[in-house]
């Protein structure tokens, strides 16, 4: 793994292929979500960029992505994950990149995450695929750190992904909806009146 673009373009990250449990975003899908995540015409109509944004990396296992969003000018990340093993590796790579001061860790699970007086730009949620994804979003919609400035990017499945549809159509606004191989990419935002 290594970082795509931006600031730390062409570091490699640390080696996490003997984790088993760990199923990082891979660079070719990186690569096509960022590139979203910086051209999209639907970024002016949030009003939204992700240079100077502040990002919330969930489920976030070795912070790739989180990392990859501080390399392309991303304010501030905050990393959420409970699995021991990841959060090792996730440590090993803010340090090798020395971005702490602009990283907080939290290890919690995401179903039941509390972070207090924080507003996400972009809230980028990956959890395992077989996950309940609502459960988790419910959560953040009832915390309230889901708000109509806030873009919701979840990366599903692609063949799972119908069983989560209905949900996300009755309590979103679907902006783009991408499939790269075997993984699907939702972007969202809070239906306003």
């Amino acid at each position: 793994m290594r970082i795509i673009s931006g600031k730390f373009r062409g570091r490699k990250l640390t080696n996490c292929e003997e984790l088993k449990t760990l199923r990082p975003t891979t660079d070719r899908n990186r690569e096509a979500l960022f590139n979203i995540l910086q051209s999209a015409k639907f970024l002016k109509d949030l009003d939204l960029s992700l240079t100077e944004c502040n990002f919330l990396d969930l489920c976030c296992g070795s912070g790739s992505v989180g990392l990859e969003a501080l390399s392309r000018g991303a304010k501030k990340v905050c990393f959420v994950e409970n699995n021991y093993n990841h959060l090792e590796v996730l440590r090993k790579n803010i340090e090798l990149l020395k971005v702490e001061n602009q990283t907080k860790i939290l290890s919690e699970n995401v179903k039941n995450l509390n972070v207090s007086n924080e507003n996400f730009d972009v809230i980028f949620l990956d959890p395992p695929y077989d996950e309940d994804y609502q459960k988790i979003v419910e959560n953040l919609l009832e915390k309230k750190y889901i708000n109509p400035k806030t873009l919701l990017v979840v990366e599903f499945e692609a063949k799972k992904f119908q069983k989560f549809e209905m949900f996300f159509k009755e309590n979103f606004k679907i902006i783009d909806e991408r499939k790269y191989g075997i993984s699907f990419f939702g972007f969202y935002s809070i239906i306003t009146a």
